[in-house]
């Protein structure tokens, strides 16, 4: 597994960086088959601290939610993956940016209401740290406060994508069709409004923002 890396000798930064360049090897090689798991459990206990090795672990669990997203969405990863996040507070502002643009990734593949609850999840603490500074960050350290937690939800709303699967997707459009007397003309707008109704961001701003 991903601890063999310490085993040789090889410094924790320097196997962080190295995971982040096989995360494609390790989410689609059938060589890999058994080693995703214990390389996630590696970066989620050790790779997610302060300082460089923070961004390299960042790095290594962005690139491996990007590239094997549906492994991922499982109730035990995703439980896995929230939890190591709210875990570490001491991980740089950037490179948590660079967390939630990976969990996000792998919310994107959940049903539409799963999304939801996941990035309600994902996005109460940085809400909940915003009102905070808001009411009590003295007005010197407010802005950067305000700063942080506001990436970090902008990362989620550029990130997350509604996940509409075909016969939804077709169902919606026989519906409109029927309901308009449209032929498929305004397809591309009807598909962007099944996408606004359906995405889990709309409901993340409204419960920001009511």
């Amino acid at each position: 597994g991903g601890d063999a890396f310490l085993g040789l000798g090889v410094g924790l930064g320097e196997a962080l960086r190295l995971l982040a360049l096989l995360a494609r090897w390790l989410s689609t090689s059938p060589k890999a088959t058994n080693l995703l798991e214990p390389t996630l459990h590696l970066i989620l206990t050790l790779g997610l601290g302060p300082g460089k090795t923070g961004v390299f672990g960042a790095e290594a669990l962005r690139n491996l939610c990007s590239r094997a997203p549906l492994r991922l969405a499982t109730p035990e990863a995703l439980a896995a993956l929230l939890a190591a996040l709210d875990a570490a507070p001491h991980l740089a502002p950037d490179a948590k940016q660079v967390v939630v643009q990976g969990l996000c990734r792998v919310l994107s593949t959940l049903p539409p209401e799963q999304c939801s609850l996941a990035l309600e999840q994902l996005s109460r603490p940085p809400l909940t740290r915003l009102g905070l500074s808001l009411l009590a960050a003295p007005p010197s350290e407010r802005d950067a406060a305000l700063a942080h937690e506001l990436a970090q939800v902008a990362v989620m709303v550029r990130t997350t994508r509604a996940h509409v699967d075909t016969s939804t997707l077709e169902a919606y459009r026989q519906n409109r069709r029927g309901h308009d007397g449209e032929d498929g003309g305004a397809g591309a707008t009807r598909d962007l409004e099944l996408e606004l109704e359906v995405s889990p961001v709309v409901a993340l701003l409204e419960s920001a923002w009511p």
